[in-house]
């Protein structure tokens, strides 16, 4: 089926769903994503609920279910969603699925599973254990337990150098405490960041003209 043959119908609300309509055999994960991308989000939820159903070993239903479930706010049921994704998922995938349920914890408030599922996370084949290091920290930092954020911080950038928010991070939490440690930390950060790390650029000057003014 060639899309690109009108233009201007393509414009019109609800275009491929009209096209995908005329395929057969209808694929609902894929139906699934169009409804998505044209923003009916609750009928591509029953799209990919009814796949998952018909196809209870394919990861992909299960995980769209869960993102779309996120989208329309329904962070509980999303998290159950990315549960039920965990043993469909191919082996180099459960780490992030463990940052996807983290990630829903912490818009909950509820620190302590958010921290759980990260480190569930480390224990994944292929994880990106200096992202996750820095996440746990990161987490520790929004809620304001600083302290417990130094050692994930520290671990992120003995797991992978480049870090570079890591390294701020720890720039910051250690300014007052040990200025030349602080220093270093900011410093090497600093000639990490992109010219777009806007956030960072600016947390690292502060923390310079902080360490400037002791």
């Amino acid at each position: 089926v060639n899309l690109q043959w009108n233009p201007e119908a393509q414009k019109d609300p609800g275009f491929y769903q009209k096209v995908y309509h005329q395929l057969l055999p209808l694929d609902l994960y894929k139906y699934g994503l169009i409804l998505e991308a044209e923003g009916d989000l609750p009928s591509a939820l029953a799209a990919h609920i009814q796949a998952a159903s018909e196809s209870p070993s394919d990861y992909r239903p299960v995980k769209k279910k869960a993102e779309v479930l996120y989208k329309l706010g329904r962070s509980e049921d999303a998290i159950q969603a990315f549960r039920e994704a965990l043993p469909l998922a191919p082996e180099n995938e459960r780490w992030w699925i463990w940052v996807e349920i983290g990630k829903r914890y912490g818009e909950l408030g509820d620190l302590e599973k958010e921290i759980e599922s990260y480190r569930s996370g480390l224990e994944e084949p292929g994880a990106n254990k200096g992202y996750l290091w820095e996440v746990i920290g990161e987490a520790y930092y929004q809620s304001g337990r600083f302290e417990e954020a130094i050692p994930p911080f520290k671990n992120a950038i003995e797991t992978e150098p480049q870090r570079a928010r890591s390294l701020i991070r720890l720039g910051e939490l250690l300014v007052d405490q040990d200025p030349d440690a602080a220093r270093d930390y900011t410093e090497k950060g600093s000639a990490l960041l992109g010219r777009t790390d806007y956030y960072w650029v600016q947390k690292a000057d502060e923390i310079e003209s902080k360490l400037g003014s002791q």
